[in-house]
């Protein structure tokens, strides 16, 4: 019990009845990877918006449905014993995602470095006395991300598109990220609420960062402006009562 407790504080949790009986049912449960990975997305959903955003949750919840993909495929089981777990497993992991779903270096590292994430959880709840990863080296490369110069903007601005209505929704999104700096992540959130004025009349937007949790105020422009009044009456934002009709970020690409 005190060890439980122990960890609530070191964890910047807080302590209550509910909290120290799921942690020492929880904690007793966990003897198998995925019992781990639920207790960590477990863990997670009870601390959400309190340290933890909901994407990283779902990244979590993709990292899990990922390893049951490869341990049904390699070890024909939709589990493994944590004790079984070794340097060789991660590796043919690696391999896994490299073969089957052509997953670039970076995008396999997010993925171990989730999995050695839910091992150190293991090591933490006594569930494994050593790290089986720990000789394992990440890998991943230089992303060179360049950002779009005003000349570039502007033909995405004139490109003709009328006809195709989610091209057309897909480029007003792309540009009002474009003209705020925000996120997909952080847009597909907002809700008219966000929206507010400054002493001086100014629209601007406010919201907090998923990734990092911190506020931003943001002037909005007019070409911002013009497509947030372009959606106005859109009935998605009707429905939902949010700003811009926010299609999926695979669409969006």
């Amino acid at each position: 019990m005190y060890e439980i407790i122990n960890d609530l504080r070191h964890e910047d949790k807080m302590i209550t009845p509910s909290a120290i009986a799921m942690r020492f049912r929880d904690k007793n449960e966990v003897s198998t990877l995925i019992e781990l990975f639920d207790y960590r997305i477990n863990d997670m959903v009870s601390h959400l918006d309190n340290g933890y955003a909901a994407n990283t949750i779902g990244y979590y919840k993709t990292a899990k449905s990922k390893v049951i993909e490869f341990l049904k495929e390699h070890y024909s089981s939709a589990d493994i014993e944590l004790n079984k777990l070794d340097f060789d497993f991660l590796q043919k992991f690696d391999s896994f995602l490299s073969v089957k779903y052509k997953n670039k270096i970076n995008t396999i590292d997010k993925y171990v470095k989730r999995l050695k994430a839910a091992v150190n959880t293991a090591i933490n709840l006594k569930k494994l006395k050593e790290n089986p990863f720990m000789n394992y080296k990440s890998k991943n490369e230089q992303s060179n991300r360049q950002s779009l110069n005003k000349e570039e903007i502007e033909t995405i601005e004139k490109l003709d598109l009328q006809g195709n209505e989610r091209l057309l929704l897909s480029r007003d999104l792309f540009l009002f990220m474009s003209y705020t700096g925000i996120s997909y992540s952080d847009m597909k959130d907002l809700t008219k609420d966000n929206l507010t004025l400054s002493i001086s009349g100014n629209t601007l937007l406010n919201f907090n960062r998923n990734k990092t949790n911190t506020k931003c105020n943001v002037p909005l422009f007019p070409k911002a402006k013009e497509i947030l009044n372009k959606y106005k009456y859109h009935s998605v934002c009707q429905y939902k009562g949010c700003p811009l009709p926010v299609i999926t970020n695979q669409c969006l690409k």
